[in-house]
């Protein structure tokens, strides 16, 4: 769906995934990538990103990118967990 521009779907779908398991990482960093990018709402990004630290999220390259997100949303302690994690 998020290929084809289809973003209003994509997070109904995806929303729909978290509600369902709360624990679903995947679904949780796509939905966050959904709001931080094409949906324009890094508010709530960094929303799902944080659900996402605290339901385990642990490849690095997933720390980094919400480490980022945190930086650019100024919530800076966020950031460095996340970024410290990812490099342990």
């Amino acid at each position: 769906l998020v290929a084809r521009e289809q973003f209003a779907e994509a997070e109904r779908y995806l929303s729909l995934a978290v509600r369902v398991n709360p624990a679903n990482v995947d679904a949780r960093l796509a939905l966050a990538d959904l709001y931080r990018g094409p949906l324009g709402d890094p508010q709530r990004a960094a929303t799902e990103y944080r659900e996402a630290l605290r339901t385990g999220v642990d490849t690095p390259a997933d720390l980094e990118q919400i480490g980022d997100a945190a930086l650019e949303t100024g919530d800076y302690r966020q950031a460095i967990d996340a970024l410290n994690r990812a490099v342990e």
